[in-house]
Parts: C-alpha cells; structure tokens; sequence
C-alpha cells in the first residue's frame, strides 16, 4: 500500500492529506520515526488540518512527546469539537497523570460525541464526583443535554 499511494502523492502533489495517510500507514506499521516525517511535513502544509494534527499527535504521544501530543489535541477539539478521538486519548494521558476527575470528564465527552450516552452519563457523573471547582457547570451542563437528548 505505501507505493501505491505514494504513486497517488506523486500526481496530486497538492493533496497534503495523502501525506497524512502515508504517515497512517507506517505509524499502524510500527514505523514511528518515518510516520513523524510525513506526519510533520502533512502538518507543516497545512497546519489547520485536524486529521492530519490528530494523527500527528498520536505519533508524537507514541513517541514520547506527550505536551506537544496533548497541545495538538486541543488544538483538533477547538477546531473539531465533536470529534470524539481527541478527547479519548486526552482522557489516556491524564489517567495517566492521576488525574482521574479529569480523564473522567474527557472519557464523558468521548462517549457523548460517540452517542454513547449511558456511557458518557456514568464518567460525567464520576468526574462531577471527583471534580474541585473545576468544570463543574459544563460537567452539569453536558449532564442536562443528555437527559434531554433521552428524553427527546
């Protein structure tokens, strides 16, 4: 699959998403440090891209560099907010930090834009449980739409 769609690269040069693609295809391959080459140069042309940040970010998580992993993701929930990955691998690294109120509420928004409700319900629930001061009126708010999502 890499030569062909490397063939497809060379007669639609302009598509930089087919880098994105290309950098897919060796990530999944376990060929990290060529999948940051493509997935950086995807970026680099064009930077608003969110599948192509996502899929950056998830390289660079893999490859260690987890603040520029986490800034990335951001970055695609401010430009895709309803696309669930971002917050599910949000959610990894802060459980990862002990940060459970947090990975909670990330693991609320996944499910929720999964249209998982029950599912997202139940980590809302736990991350207003474990939640300071923090996010409580969006964890609130998030819990209201879904019961009126239910309820039709």
């Amino acid at each position: 699959s890499i030569e062909k769609l490397r063939r497809v690269i060379e007669y639609y040069p302009e598509k930089y998403i087919l880098l994105t693609d290309l950098g897919r295809v060796y990530l999944h391959g376990g060929h990290l440090e060529t999948a940051l080459i493509y997935l950086e140069e995807a970026r680099n042309k064009n930077p608003g891209n969110w599948y192509s940040s996502f899929f950056l970010a998830r390289a660079l998580e893999q490859a260690g560099d987890i603040q520029r992993a986490e800034t990335l993701y951001k970055q695609v929930i401010g430009d895709s907010p309803d696309y669930p990955g971002s917050y599910f691998q949000l959610a990894q690294i802060e459980s990862k930090r002990g940060n459970p109120a947090l990975s909670h509420f990330y693991l609320g928004k996944n499910f929720y834009y999964e249209g998982n409700f029950s599912t997202s319900r139940l980590h809302f629930r736990k991350a207003l449980e474990l939640s300071g001061g923090t996010r409580r009126e969006e964890i609130k708010k998030m819990l209201e739409d879904i019961k009126k999502i239910e309820n039709g």
